[in-house]
């Protein structure tokens, strides 16, 4: 099963409602509300981030990078190995790729 963090990415883009992902802010929002509806705190981020760094979904990365329509960074959920050039994120545990990449 893959994890809400993943779903809530890539269908975010499927369905059109953002080119490229989601907003950090967006994506733990979300995931409380759907978990508890509890108001989110700094901790869930963290939570959230290192998450996506220690288990990431096969054959994937999570891409952060800018969007220049939001003017924000926003996660997107790309197939490993990443297209992003940039080669500086957080290691995949156990392998020589990363598992989450600050993008161009």
């Amino acid at each position: 099963m893959r994890p809400d963090w993943f779903v809530i990415m890539q269908e975010w883009v499927k369905h059109g409602h953002g080119e490229r992902g989601v907003t950090l802010p967006f994506l733990v929002g979300a995931i409380a509300l759907r978990n508890s509806n509890s108001k989110p705190t700094p901790e869930d981020a963290k939570a959230l981030l290192s998450e996506m760094i220690a288990n990431p979904v096969d054959d994937h990365s999570t891409d952060i990078g800018w969007c220049s329509t939001l003017c924000a960074p926003v996660l997107a959920s790309v197939h490993s190995p990443s297209p992003a050039t940039s080669k500086i994120g957080f290691a995949r545990p156990g392998k020589n790729e990363l598992s989450v990449i600050f993008g161009d």
